[in-house]
């Protein structure tokens, strides 16, 4: 298990990021790709994008300008460990992210 602030935004497109992320993420992909790679490289897939939470529980920043709220804490786990890991979830005003397994 990886877990980091890595100050990417892995977004929704689960249909592109086939077994990397899940259904649930939050947000947009940006520029910083490097996450997704390393991801891709190493067969991890990102936990917490898979999980139907509020956003108020899944996220973990907002931007100061547009007040949208993004994902920047990441759980990251092996391909085939993805069933160990219950739920994750943040804790609003902290940018912690809690494991469940």
């Amino acid at each position: 298990m990886l877990l980091g602030d890595f100050n990417a935004r892995v977004g929704r497109d689960y249909h592109l990021w086939q077994n990397i992320i899940g259904e649930q993420g939050a947000g947009n992909l940006n520029a910083n790709r490097l996450l997704l790679g390393l991801c891709a490289e190493h067969e991890l897939f990102i936990r917490n994008t898979q999980f139907r939470l509020p956003n108020r529980l899944k996220t973990t920043w907002m931007h100061p300008r547009s007040k949208h709220w993004h994902i920047l804490d990441y759980v990251t786990v092996r391909q085939q460990d993805k069933k160990d890991v219950v739920i994750t979830r943040s804790l609003p005003g902290f940018g912690l992210i809690i494991v469940f397994s």
